[in-house]
């Protein structure tokens, strides 16, 4: 008998504590990516989600992967050091330019 008191008694709670039909707030749009730059650098870049930690990680990481195509490069080592960076950014999955703007939801 205790059972079913606690069973009933926890259904009608279940049942009170309803939404009501209180509106919900808004979803808030993800927030823009942040666009990154550096003296010397191309840019501006973006990856959804980065920090501006990761953006140093891999710029300086891929500054060293254009500084060696470039003492590598038979001719033309600005070019060679050039596409050695904007290689090195894509493979780590950054997106050269400003990032795209949200779109507000009543759009």
């Amino acid at each position: 008998m205790t059972r079913g008191l606690l069973a009933a008694a926890l259904s009608a709670l279940i049942a009170a504590c309803g939404d009501g039909g209180a509106a919900r707030p808004p979803l808030e749009p993800p927030p823009t990516p942040l666009a990154f730059t550096a003296h010397g650098l191309p840019g501006p870049w973006w990856r959804i989600g980065a920090s501006p930690r990761e953006f140093q990680r891999d710029s300086h990481a891929c500054r060293s992967q254009s500084t060696r195509a470039r003492e590598r490069a038979r001719r033309d080592a600005l070019e060679a050091a050039y596409r050695a960076f904007l290689d090195c950014m894509e493979a780590r999955r950054w997106q050269r330019g400003s990032p795209p703007r949200q779109s507000s939801p009543e759009a």
